[in-house]
């Protein structure tokens, strides 16, 4: 099936010239464009077109980590805990044998969750 038919006013049919720029200035575009989930020149353009860019505010200049919501880091560790339980049940249920401490590895898992989560959950 061929790709469909863009109208005019979409289609890129003009070309910018080439920026010039040193390695840091390079990679500091490389790195917010990644930040905001856009190709390198989709982030030029937007930024030079003047639109608004969603790019997270970095906390210092000597930390490019920003700084995360604690309910959002709290889910991403969770999901990350939930990945590598799937990936332990299915080499267990692959190889039929189960890490000696897995059972005890959920529980305390669950208790904190019990403990730390779902009652401040109640709270907000």
């Amino acid at each position: 099936m061929p790709a469909p038919v863009k109208p005019d006013h979409e289609k890129r049919s003009y070309s910018l010239p080439s920026i010039r720029c040193n390695v840091s200035e390079y990679s500091a575009i490389q790195r917010n464009a990644k930040k905001a989930n856009k190709s390198v020149s989709r982030f030029v353009r937007e930024l030079a077109a003047g639109q608004q860019n969603v790019v997270p505010q970095i906390k210092d200049a000597n930390d490019n980590i920003p700084e995360l919501d604690p309910k959002r880091e709290i889910a991403l560790q969770l999901i990350r805990l939930g990945n590598n339980l799937n990936q332990l049940a299915k080499t267990a249920n692959t190889y039929g044998a189960m890490p000696q401490n897995l059972p005890a590895l959920i529980s305390n898992i669950s208790d904190y969750l019990d403990k730390n989560i779902f009652e401040n959950d109640s709270e907000d």
